[in-house]
């Protein structure tokens, strides 16, 4: 079953937990103590789960679930389109985290089950909890924008929500461009 964002959030809702802002797995040796799982690993997620871990001295059992392998910094990705950085000068790894000893899955949440207290992953693996932050970012839907379904479309129509291979794609666009010509960003 695929579970839309809203409607996630609307059963996250329902069951009385708030949301604070969302393969290969890299783990810290398993601790005893409340177990927190945190969804989403971009500004706010990495955040809670480094402090989390910090302010309980290692004492929480802190859990960063997250698909991608790095974050990347999207408010910083105007220095990529403008050419003073590189995508890898705003890219950074979840070491650090793992390295504080912060628990990190590279996989999706596809459902929470508060009953049971566990997120489970698209690989069916169930994570357990006793607490639950989500921070599941935001991504693009193309497929509810009329025309933008194919790869193609997606190709050729670059929004760079995201920073990462959208937002190189359209530095080459933005370099590609002849002398005088136009551009409109926001």
């Amino acid at each position: 079953m695929t579970m839309q964002r809203r409607e996630f959030l609307k059963a996250i809702g329902a069951a009385g937990v708030t949301a604070t802002g969302l393969g290969a797995c890299a783990t810290s040796p398993p601790r005893t103590g409340p177990r927190v799982v945190v969804v989403g690993g971009g500004y706010g997620g990495a955040t809670v789960a480094k402090y989390l871990n910090m302010w309980s001295n290692g004492s929480v059992n802190v859990t960063l679930i997250e698909p991608n392998p790095a974050f990347i910094s999207c408010p910083l990705s105007n220095l990529v389109l403008g050419g003073s950085k590189q995508i890898a000068d705003l890219t950074v790894s979840y070491e650090g985290l793992v390295k504080r000893g912060v628990r990190v899955i590279a996989a999706t949440a596809t459902q929470i089950d508060y009953g049971r207290g566990v997120v489970r992953l698209t690989s069916e693996q169930e994570v357990p909890f006793d607490r639950l932050v989500l921070s599941p970012g935001v991504d693009f839907l193309y497929d509810q924008v009329a025309g933008m379904a194919s790869d193609a479309a997606q190709a050729r129509v670059l929004h760079a929500w995201k920073a990462g291979p959208q937002t190189v794609a359209l530095r080459a666009q933005l370099e590609a461009m002849r002398d005088g010509g136009v551009f409109a960003i926001s």
